[in-house]
């Protein structure tokens, strides 16, 4: 699965499909650090003071900078109503997330447009008619044998 951000917009966002208020979205396009992401604050703390360097701190902080979000980026939810898989995009500006925009509900991987929970069990294959012949002469000729 692999580690990802939480995204949490500063208006409700709803989902395509239903139109129900959708919660926190998930993207790998930040640090992908468990990083939380508020629409219109800065990663930062401001009033936090850079680590001294070597501490355990600037270790955590290994790689400065990575924590800032791209121009554009995707992210992703899935409705608790509906279970519409929902992919959007977020734009920020001098790394702050300003706005999400191209809200789209798509499928949920692998293809499907039936979410996993409410997939019916596969009922069982039938044999080719050929194949059931064969079958019935096998099934003779054993007990022929005997």
């Amino acid at each position: 699965m692999g580690m990802f951000d939480t995204f949490l917009p500063s208006s409700p966002v709803a989902c395509p499909r239903c139109k129900r208020e959708l919660g926190d979205f998930q993207s790998k396009d930040g640090a992908c650090l468990l990083l939380t992401y508020k629409q219109g604050d800065s990663v930062r703390d401001p009033a936090v003071p850079d680590p001294e360097p070597g501490s355990i701190q600037d270790l955590m902080d290994w790689e400065r900078g990575r924590e800032q979000l791209p121009v554009e980026f995707e992210m992703h939810t899935i409705c608790q109503n509906c279970e519409a898989w929902v992919e959007a995009r977020g734009r920020t500006a001098d790394g702050i997330w300003i706005e999400t925009v191209d809200v789209r509900a798509g499928d949920l991987g692998g293809g499907s447009k039936t979410p996993v929970a409410r997939r019916k069990k596969a009922k069982p294959r039938k044999r080719a008619p050929a194949r059931k012949k064969a079958a019935a002469k096998s099934r003779k000729k054993r007990s022929s044998a005997r």
